[in-house]
């Protein structure tokens, strides 16, 4: 189901940014969208690793018509997919993006290169708070891009009202059956489970995972429960297959523009939040076009355009000064600190063989094998 208004409105929003870029840079700081890393830098193709229908279409081919590099843009859709691509072929891709608990444990292993800061003079436009997070103080290696939460989506046509609580995946009597599906990634699963028993997502407490994992248990003994990666659940909201689906918030905007009858929140009890983040590898051979494709990325009209695509909050304020109204918060209908207020990032919770045999089982036997239709 193409979304002919999608791609027109970005394709015309792309070339009045491009011009923007390229015509504004005569005669204002250049700072702002500075590409002077490329002055000696020697051009190339640059492999790019990163989340599926994440960009907005024409984006790559602004950057290269601007400074000459091509991207090879290689997507993944679940975190271990991304693990496999990583352990077998470290070589294979030059810049990474990735969530903040991937990157927590990806960051251990020491394949990625220190930032050079002289190159990324857009970085300036970042919001403080995203900065300096727990998975790497200082930022040496992590430039932040979008953050977002895990939420409820749902069809409006065959739940009515429902309450805004996780409660709602336990509420057979207001789900009547209809298909309900969860997203594949254990960390944003047991976090909800931990949410939804009055537990921080962050707890590690083997109290907390044994009634997380128990209560993960109980959901998946309904035949109408079912896990599935990201792509498919968005892809099932938008042909109305599911009637419920715990998704990305960038993912369940796309659904929504798609299909008039999706609507999404975040839960009353709080969500999971997490952010995007690029990395160098320490196997990229160039990485003076690296920095350069990142600062194109931070610079305020790209990174507007990217935020409003995909619907993600952005830590570039240069960016939202430029978005009207197409806030993250805003499309959950919170302030920006209410919204805050109920998220907290996720940590990697390691869980004892025992549970994780558990989990697998979980997964496993709910799991949704119907591909997608594309």
């Amino acid at each position: 189901m193409p979304n002919l208004f999608r791609r027109l409105t970005t394709g015309i929003f792309s070339i009045v940014m491009l011009a923007i870029m390229v015509v504004g840079c005569s005669d204002r700081d250049t700072s702002k969208t500075s590409l002077a890393p490329l002055e000696n830098a020697e051009l190339g193709t640059l492999t790019v690793l990163g989340w599926a229908d994440y960009f907005p279409e024409g984006l790559f081919e602004q950057f290269t018509d601007v400074t000459g590099i091509e991207v090879n843009y290689v997507e993944y859709e679940t975190a271990d997919e991304l693990k496999s691509i990583v352990e077998s072929a470290p070589e294979s891709f030059d810049v990474l993006l990735t969530d903040d608990v991937s990157t927590r444990g990806l960051l251990a292993i020491g394949l990625f290169k220190e930032l050079e800061t002289d190159l990324l003079p857009n970085i300036a436009n970042l919001d403080k708070g995203s900065l300096d997070q727990s998975w790497d103080p200082g930022n040496r290696y992590t430039v932040p891009f979008l953050w977002g939460t895990t939420l409820i989506a749902y069809n409006k046509a065959l739940i009515q009202n429902p309450k805004q609580s996780w409660s709602l995946l336990w509420d057979q009597e207001t789900l009547k059956g209809r298909p309900v599906y969860m997203i594949d990634e254990v960390s944003d699963i047991l976090g909800i489970a931990s949410i939804s028993l009055g537990y921080l997502p962050s707890d590690a407490s083997r109290e907390g995972l044994i009634s997380a994992v128990a209560k993960l248990e109980a959901l998946s003994h309904w035949d109408n429960v079912k896990f599935a990666s990201y792509p498919r659940i968005r892809e099932a909201l938008i042909w109305g297959e599911c009637a419920v689906g715990v998704i990305y918030s960038t993912d369940a905007k796309l659904a929504s523009e798609e299909n008039g009858e999706i609507a999404y929140f975040v839960p009353e009890e709080g969500a999971p939040r997490w952010m995007d983040n690029f990395l160098i590898s320490k196997k990229c051979d160039n990485s003076a076009i690296a920095h350069a494709f990142l600062n194109y990325l931070l610079s305020a009209e790209i990174g507007a355009q990217c935020a409003e695509y995909c619907g993600g909050g952005s830590p570039n304020r240069a960016a939202l000064a430029l978005l009207d109204g197409d806030s993250l918060n805003d499309s959950v209908g919170l302030t920006q600190v209410e919204l805050e207020n109920r998220l907290e990032f996720l940590v990697d919770r390691p869980l004892p063989e025992s549970l994780s045999n558990r989990m697998a089982t979980v997964m496993r036997e709910s799991y949704l094998n119907r591909p997608l239709r594309r």
